[in-house]
């Protein structure tokens, strides 16, 4: 079954790199949960479809960003968070659904990441599936023998 969005890490991979998977995957929308940008991502991803020749948007929902950075368990009170969200959540499933969209966060490690954690939250109220493309290029790179 396809996948209706993706996943990906910043500073997992290049941007070079992470944009050459958006274009392999037919992504159209990159959704940047990030509570703030310290590169606009959005202007990056301007000037790389305008020398890659792609057509990739670009939309940052702050309000997914996690605050709880503070806390013990960073992920479980993040997946409270996202409990109280229903307005925000149907806006981003709407998003999702009509765009082939990749959600993305600043932490490269899928285990510690809130974008999985928003990805789990959506599968089980959508009932939408997921793919992380940061994962996908880990086990590719350990295939290939790159690591």
């Amino acid at each position: 079954m396809m996948p209706t969005f993706f996943l990906a890490g910043l500073g997992s991979q290049s941007l070079d790199d992470l944009y050459s998977s958006l274009l392999d995957n037919d992504i159209t929308l990159v959704v940047d949960i990030r509570l703030s940008r310290d590169s606009d991502l959005g202007d990056e991803l301007r000037e790389m479809n305008g020398r890659r020749g792609g057509m990739i948007g670009y939309r940052w929902m702050k309000y997914f960003g996690n605050p709880f950075f503070d806390r013990e368990d960073v992920l479980e009170a993040y997946e409270g968070y996202l409990m109280g969200m229903d307005r925000e959540m149907e806006d981003l499933y709407e998003v999702l659904i009509r765009r082939r969209s990749c959600i993305v966060d600043g932490e490269p490690a899928p285990e510690r990441s809130y974008r999985m954690a928003l990805a789990r939250a959506l599968k089980k109220r959508y009932g939408i599936t997921y793919a992380d493309l940061t994962t996908a290029k880990e086990i590719m790179d350990k295939y290939r023998g790159n690591q």
